[in-house]
């Protein structure tokens, strides 16, 4: 039997996952089983956060890294910036994401530059586009005001949204922005989205060049903002934006804050 040459260490827990993980541990059969197929030189390592702050750091590193890092600001199953730095040896030459961007990664400068770096792009596109549709569901037909009334036991006869023939505006026509337009058409709406070209899409009905960001805002009934943190994205949507919007639209952020400016006007 060949000795592995390969050392995979799984760490972190991605934000969006959907499963359970004891002990931190989230890949399942199917994904160890995937992994492994690769070739029979592969050595499978999982960790976990808890682990590493104890000082239990797999020896020897990793050739590769499997990760979900928080960066500068450490989130409940992430790895914060010290453990992650435990993991970054000079055995190191893949790093994976688990997120599809990877500028929190990046400003660490924890990782060499002969290190390859790729990420996850479009892996929580399924996840995220079901939360964004139980965003607009909920809001379309008061599930939360439904809720409350249920639990105090009070009826009230409340006037809701139909959904068929509405216009819903994606920031963003990459993974998340598709797999959320696919399933909005399922209801009826009209998909439209923004980029930076107005090339056509097969996933949308219309799509604006962002220089029409402000012609596609006015349009729709929901804006789903689901573009990457860039320097050219932060703080693009404002109050000029948001008064671009019809009066009563409804804004669903699933990208990174920034993009929004939050300051008080």
């Amino acid at each position: 039997m060949k000795t592995p040459s390969h050392r995979i260490v799984v760490a972190g827990v991605p934000r969006s996952y959907q499963g359970q993980f004891p002990d931190g541990r989230w890949l399942n059969e199917r994904h160890i089983a995937a992994i492994e197929s690769v070739s029979d030189e592969i050595e499978l390592v999982h960790t976990a956060r808890a682990r590493l702050e104890a000082g239990d750091i797999p020896n020897p590193g990793a050739d590769i890294l499997l990760v979900e890092t928080s960066g500068r600001k450490s989130y409940k199953d992430e790895l914060p910036m010290s453990a992650f730095a435990e993991l970054v040896t000079p055995r190191l030459r893949w790093l994976q994401s688990c997120s599809s961007g990877i500028g929190h990664i990046l400003d660490l400068d924890l990782v060499p530059d002969n290190v390859e770096i790729t990420n996850a792009a479009g892996v929580h596109a399924a996840a995220l586009a079901e939360s964004v549709m139980a965003a607009v569901l909920s809001w379309a037909k008061q599930l939360e005001r439904r809720r409350k009334n249920q639990n105090e036991r009070r009826w009230e006869e409340l006037p809701c949204i139909e959904l068929r023939g509405k216009v819903i505006c994606f920031i963003g026509t990459g993974h998340i922005g598709i797999a959320t337009a696919q399933r909005a058409r399922a209801f009826g709406l009209k998909t439209i989205g923004v980029r930076r070209s107005a090339r056509p899409s097969d996933s949308f009905d219309h799509v604006f060049s962002q220089d029409d960001l402000d012609d596609a805002l006015a349009s729709a009934d929901f804006v789903v903002v689901a573009c990457p943190l860039t320097a050219e994205t932060q703080g693009m949507i404002g109050a000029p934006e948001l008064g671009s919007m019809k009066r009563g639209a409804y804004l669903i952020n699933i990208a990174r804050g920034r993009i929004l400016q939050d300051e008080p006007v």
